[in-house]
């Protein structure tokens, strides 16, 4: 497939074009269902994952392989309207009619769905043959939203989050006492007590989940090149997202001990706590950078010691810069085979 400066009529007679329509309107019935029922924080994550593997695409919009037969493409077609027909129908209920069997089927569907669109639009575009060259948009909307069906399945953490948040408490000199392995009861003086229960919402499971995604994303656009730091990398994700989590449980039991509920409503369902979820995916992406620069690091001393230094490792003699196999001086260079350039130049 490649994209030329074609007239209008030409490009909508180009089947990528029809594909790629499809592709976006998939996507923007996808985000309205996650507008429709209030998800925001999976909003921005969607989008994020989707620009994403739109990026991957676009760099190798030249190189794609558009060839598939009847069997692949209806199987393609039907996995598109299957997501196609559920979203629409989610998208369609009004509030009163949002049972908790509703809640549950559009959480599997805003997260399943993604996957199961883009499958099958790469069925219409390649086949079963063709169909591993996009692995990587595959993989990266894969990791957009089945961990966290995944997770759904996993035990309860929410007590694995509270003690760790007591530990925090009683390092930093908090009185705060562990019941049940989930209720925090925490004293900053005579007057300032409170408790907080650390529920299955507040475990920041969802929060691991993402950075999980976003380190998968990192991986696959920016690959390094040892493989024992790539498989470490997810789950340095999911540790950082547990433990800035469990300073955001740590910031609720102080604003309840203090009796502030308007800054604990505010860090807990307002806007304070997005931000949380921003400072996790910056100090994955701030760790990430270290790691790029370390890997990049690690290839230099590596060429370095196998003798294949760049133009700026090398020896220079008499201020020419030399290949380190061309052993020559200036003795070598004969004064009569060169000339003046000012000679060339036009005469006023």
């Amino acid at each position: 497939m490649q994209l030329t400066n074609s007239s209008p009529l030409e490009l909508a007679r180009q089947p990528y074009v029809w594909l790629l329509a499809l592709a976006g309107l998939v996507s923007s019935v996808y985000l309205s269902l996650l507008w429709r029922i209030e998800d925001v924080a999976h909003l921005g994550m969607s989008g994020l994952f989707l620009m994403a593997a739109a990026s991957l695409i676009w760099d190798r919009r030249s190189s794609l392989t558009l060839h598939s037969h009847w069997l692949p493409s209806s199987l393609g077609a039907g996995l598109v309207l299957l997501s196609l027909g559920y979203s629409h129908y989610l998208v369609g209920l009004d509030s009163a009619h949002f049972s908790t069997e509703i809640i549950n089927l559009s959480f599997f569907a805003c997260r399943l769905s993604p996957f199961i669109s883009l499958l099958g639009v790469a069925l219409l575009m390649s086949g079963f043959r063709h169909l591993r060259q996009f692995w990587r948009e595959l993989a990266i909307i894969a990791a957009m939203g089945i961990p966290s069906m995944i997770s759904t399945t996993l035990s309860d953490i929410s007590p694995i989050t509270a003690r760790f948040t007591h530990f925090l408490l009683s390092y930093s000199g908090i009185d705060a006492v562990l019941k049940d392995n989930i209720y925090i009861y925490l004293s900053l003086g005579p007057n300032t007590q409170g408790a907080v229960k650390v529920y299955e919402a507040c475990s920041g499971l969802e929060s691991m989940n993402y950075l999980f995604g976003l380190s998968i994303v990192c991986l696959i656009m920016f690959p390094l090149r040892s493989r024992v730091t790539m498989a470490l990398v997810p789950f340095a994700a999911v540790s950082l997202a547990f433990v800035i989590n469990s300073f955001r449980v740590m910031l609720m039991a102080i604003l309840t001990a203090l009796q502030n509920k308007e800054s604990f409503d505010y860090w807990h369902d307002g806007p304070g706590s997005l931000s949380f979820g921003l400072f996790a995916v910056l100090a994955l992406g701030g760790v990430y950078m270290l790691l790029m620069n370390h890997d990049e690091h690690q290839r230099l001393k590596a060429r370095s010691a196998r003798g294949e230094g760049d133009f700026s490792t090398l020896k220079t003699k008499d201020d020419y810069l030399l290949p380190p196999d061309l052993q020559i001086s200036l003795d070598d260079i004969d004064p009569s085979a060169s000339f003046d350039f000012l000679e060339t130049l036009p005469k006023d």
